[in-house]
């Protein structure tokens, strides 16, 4: 029946959602930087510790004496959001393109690229087809920090989004008789 085809469906759909949550080390924030917007990093870094969304940051979340760019896929493949700081240092930076170019691979399994543009500068050819059709969150006027305030709202508001879903789905399942899924 059609009844049980839609039951199906939704397990499938859903349930590789909720165990991957459930027992993940998964992050809500990847934040990507050049080393020399370190500084305005940290304080985006720290801002969203505040507000308790938890970030993978480098070099806090690279373990010691791992591969840096396996601990960097490793990041970008278990966070739900790719922050990236746009600034003239960045866009000379390949490891930052790098990472551009793993978030953009990941859009089709739901991550969201929201990039912070610190300064004036000109993005060359490469960011430009990467981050073209992003929400941009321009914050190179002063004050920046109302700026990055806004941003990690914003960001707040998609988690909370995110994990009101991960509920309602559960809820769904209950209702249509389906065992339901725990989340930690």
């Amino acid at each position: 029946s059609n009844e049980g085809l839609m039951r199906i469906d939704i397990r499938r759909s859903f349930s590789c959602l909720l165990s991957l949550e459930k027992n993940s080390k998964k992050k809500d924030v990847f934040i990507s930087y050049s080393s020399k917007d370190k500084k305005l990093s940290d304080l985006l870094y720290d801002e969203f510790k505040k507000r308790e969304i938890s970030c993978w940051y480098a070099p806090e979340d690279i373990k010691e004496g791992a591969a840096y760019a396996k601990e960097i896929l490793r990041g970008i493949n278990n966070s739900k959001i790719f922050i990236v700081i746009i600034s003239k240092n960045s866009i000379k930076s390949e490891q930052v393109k790098n990472e551009i170019d793993r978030a953009t691979n990941r859009v089709k399994d739901g991550m969201i690229i929201l990039p912070l543009r610190i300064d004036n500068c000109e993005l060359d050819e490469e960011c430009e087809y990467y981050l073209c059709r992003r929400q941009w969150y321009q914050a190179a006027d002063p004050p920046i920090e109302v700026k990055i305030k806004k941003l990690i709202d914003e960001t707040f508001l998609l988690q909370y989004l995110s994990n009101q879903l991960v509920i309602s789905i559960s809820l769904l399942l209950r209702f249509v008789g389906l065992p339901l899924l725990e989340r930690s």
